[in-house]
Parts: structure tokens; C-alpha cells; sequence
């Protein structure tokens, strides 16, 4: 499986409201038989302790991958809630 970042999301510690972070929005690259399948992954660094999740064979649609990483890279979409997210969105 190849990684490539895409976006990187970084957020500002605000009072008790929010703590200093990053999330990582990254497509990644599988080959399955003949085929290269694309899903995302996520990683998010919260001082030492990083989390990561990934969603395999989203599409072989390359652009429809790019379009769905916007997506979460523009409503700051964390690994917790990713799986859930890309099913709802490729059952529209």
C-alpha cells in the first residue's frame, strides 16, 4: 500500500475548547489483482499519541477519492468518525 498526503489540517489549542493538533488526509494505493483500488486514511497527532485509520477500496475512481478527502479535509473529519462518513457518502 503507497501513501500520499493530500491536505494537512492543523488546528490551534483555544482555551479549554480545543487542544493543538493535526490531521493528516492522505489517499492511499492498493493493487488488487489487475486493478488499483484507492481509499483514504487519516492520521491525527494530538502531542505524543497519533491515531490512525484507514478505509480501504474506497473506488478505482482516483478523482472520486480526491473529491471525497476534500470533503473531510474541508469539514475536519477525524479518524473516529471517517468509516462511517465515506460509507454514508458513497451511498448517496
Amino acid at each position: 500500500m503507497k501513501l500520499k498526503s493530500v491536505y494537512i489540517k492543523e488546528f490551534s489549542k483555544i482555551g479549554t475548547i480545543q487542544s493543538r493538533k493535526t490531521i493528516e488526509y492522505n489517499i492511499c494505493e492498493s493493487e488488487l489483482g489487475d486493478f488499483t483500488i484507492y481509499g483514504v486514511h487519516l492520521r491525527e497527532k494530538k502531542r505524543a499519541v497519533i491515531v490512525e485509520k484507514i478505509v480501504n477500496h474506497v473506488s478505482s475512481d482516483y478523482c472520486k477519492v480526491l473529491d471525497i478527502l476534500q470533503f473531510l479535509y474541508e469539514n475536519s473529519v477525524s479518524p473516529v468518525n471517517v468509516k462511517d462518513i465515506v460509507e454514508d457518502l458513497l451511498h448517496e
